[in-house]
């Protein structure tokens, strides 16, 4: 790599102006692991800023630290920031069982990931999640809810539709609370801005 760049100046220049861009612009996270202090996602506020709904995406559905860090990042947002809700990729009708879980304790810990309904969603990481919100419900004034934003059926769908549905299904979020401030989870190709094979970004 060091000799092509050397070969290419044009290349040298571009490479260092992004690497200057990074330095200046770049947010250092010190870890993945949702016990730890939050003191390093402060300065993620700025960034934030007053949105409602913030994706937070992932580049294959089986990295543990991928978990690990979205965990960390959604009690950011609701202990730092006041979101409220959970809108996870997995069927609608399924996260209610999810959503009782953590506000009124309804159902055990052993069965509650059947309720998000695909394998991928059944770890160690996600459980400490749903663990964690049915913690912080406990004592709180204002409980996080859980909704599923994908269909309950993808039967005849392509992606592209049921991309749609799952957007339209956040949508409804806010038709049923306007005010609710939501940590998205779901795959890259479902949050980002960026089409992804036969994935349209954000389900336009």
């Amino acid at each position: 790599m060091t000799d092509e760049i050397t070969q290419y100046p044009e290349a040298n220049s571009e490479v260092n102006e992004m690497v200057e861009w990074l330095k200046d612009h770049a947010i250092e996270i010190k870890t993945v692991q949702p016990q730890e202090d939050q003191q390093d996602l402060s300065l993620l506020k700025n960034v934030i800023g007053t949105s409602q709904v913030v994706g937070l995406g992932e580049a294959t559905h089986g990295n543990r630290e991928f978990f690990q860090m979205k965990h960390r990042l959604i009690k950011f947002l609701v202990t730092e920031m006041g979101f409220d809700t959970v809108a996870f990729e997995c069927p609608e009708q399924q996260a209610k069982k999810i959503d009782d879980y953590i506000k009124i304790g309804k159902g055990s810990e052993d069965q509650i990931l059947e309720g998000l309904g695909y394998e991928v969603w059944k770890t160690q990481e996600v459980l400490d999640l749903i663990n964690w919100l049915r913690g912080f419900n406990s004592t709180a004034d204002r409980k996080v809810s859980f909704y599923g934003c994908d269909v309950d059926d993808q039967t005849g769908l392509s992606s592209i539709e049921r991309d749609k549905r799952m957007a339209e299904n956040v949508l409804g979020v806010f038709r049923e609370k306007p005010d609710s401030k939501i940590a998205l989870w779901a795959h890259n190709a479902h949050v980002g801005y960026a089409d992804v094979g036969t994935f349209r970004a954000l389900g336009r």
